[in-house]
Order: structure tokens, then sequence, then C-alpha cells
């Protein structure tokens, strides 16, 4: 037998911050092949998946409880925002432009070659005002003193994806700034689970 499963889920399908809800499984999906749609927007959680196999006339623990080991299939990021002088700042706005804000999971033989634990992403088309994040952090010089940019860790998760340079930029307004947007570009970098 061969099992797959992805967490978290959340069957009655009602709440797409705290789990994957059932419309998000496409028809495709079988115990080879996963086959998930991922909208960072919406699900603003970390996706988990795992694959394990049991005989259960052969293995040491035939009819028991199936142990399943998740791996983590999206990127995290964390944006750290430093004031250049002595003097301090409030964080007040941000989100990030130009990054494919979606995409499709494929976890599984999805065409001959690949490994029963493949892991493929297909991102959406880049777009711009992802992950908007509005409050008031206090900006320091030191390391010790920078904000982060988003709620709880700071964490926001991210489809997987190959960037080039001058594609993604992280955009912020300051208190001080008033409604002037500064932008920093994110150099060419893929993004990994």
């Amino acid at each position: 037998h061969e099992f797959r499963a992805f967490l978290p889920f959340n069957a009655d399908g009602n709440d797409h911050v705290n789990g994957l809800p059932p419309e998000n499984i496409q028809a495709m999906s079988d115990a080879t092949k996963l086959v998930l749609n991922y909208y960072t927007q919406t699900n603003k959680f970390d996706l988990m998946v795992a694959r394990t196999l049991r005989n259960p006339t052969k293995d040491a623990e035939g009819m028991n409880k199936v142990r399943l080991e998740f791996q983590h299939v999206l990127s995290a990021l964390q944006f750290r925002i430093k004031h250049k002088i002595e003097s301090t700042d409030i964080l007040t706005e941000a989100y990030i432009d130009g990054i494919a804000a979606s995409g499709v999971l494929y976890y599984g033989v999805m065409m001959e070659g690949d490994s029963a634990t493949n892991i493929h992403w297909t991102p959406s088309q880049p777009s711009n005002n992802n992950y908007l994040w509005k409050g008031s952090k206090t900006i320091g010089r030191t390391d010790s003193s920078a904000a982060v940019a988003f709620d709880g860790d700071g964490v926001i998760f991210a489809i997987p994806q190959t960037i080039d340079e001058q594609q993604v930029s992280f955009v912020f307004k300051t208190q001080a700034g008033n409604t002037a947007i500064h932008r920093a570009y994110l150099p060419a970098i893929t993004f990994e689970p």
C-alpha cells in the first residue's frame, strides 16, 4: 500500500487560513501523486507532505497505525528592516511586488523518471501588492533593533520559484517617510522548500 498525506487539512472548507480546503485538491490526485492548489494570500500556513509504503503481510508494523514523516514544500521568507542612521523610525506598511503568489504543487510521480517523492511547483504569473501588511513597528539601526515586517515571527510562506534580478521587490513605507514608497529589490535567487 502507498500512503500520501498533506498538512494541514481543513475538511469542512470553512477556514482557509488554518488548513487547505478540499476544493484545493485536484481530481488527478491519487496514491502515486498529490496535486494541490495553494494560494499564499488565502492559505497563510506552512504546507507539508508525506509518503510511506506499507505491506500489511510482511512489514513489522503490519496493520498498526501508518507513520508519516512530513517535509516542508513552501519557502519561508523574512524581511528585516534597519535604519541607516542613528535615529529610529516606524515601519507602517509592507508588501511584495513581482512574486508568484500562488501555484500548483505536484508531489509524486507525474512523468517518467520522477521519484515517488518528487516535489515540483508550477508558479502562477508574478503579481504585485502581495502579503500586504499594515501596522506599527519601530526600526532601529542595529540588528537587534531591526523591524520584521510581518506579524507573528515575521515569516511569510512563498511558492518555491526562481526569480530574476530586479524582478521581486520588498516595498515599504515608514512614518517619517509619510507617503514615500521605499523599494528594495531581491537578488536573483531560487526559493527552495
